[in-house]
């Protein structure tokens, strides 16, 4: 096996973090632990691809729902190693642009 295609609904992460998607996940799971997973599967088995599904914008809750969801969508892809590397300059602009902290 060459890695693994990791594929993230996020509305497994807690709706404290991410809630502009159709199923907010109350106690979901904690970004750092998703993150943690991605950072061990790179490492240990390695990560061919991934996606991160059910990013739903238009859903807020909140004003900030939509930012914050997008947000952590675009840092677990960054986490993916190799495959955040291939994404370029470009994919390093669009985390920027949403620096949400």
């Amino acid at each position: 096996m060459k890695g693994v295609y990791f594929s993230n609904d996020i509305d497994v992460t807690d709706a404290a973090y991410a809630d502009a998607t159709d199923t907010p996940e109350p106690g979901g799971l904690e970004p750092e632990f998703v993150v943690e997973i991605l950072r061990r599967l790179g490492k240990e088995i390695g990560l061919i691809g991934g996606d991160v599904m059910e990013v739903t914008p238009p859903l807020q809750r909140t004003p900030e729902s939509a930012t914050r969801t997008v947000w952590f969508a675009v840092r677990y892809f960054r986490e993916h190693g190799p495959l955040a590397r291939r994404g370029g300059p470009r994919a390093a602009a669009v985390a920027e642009a949403i620096d949400y902290r």
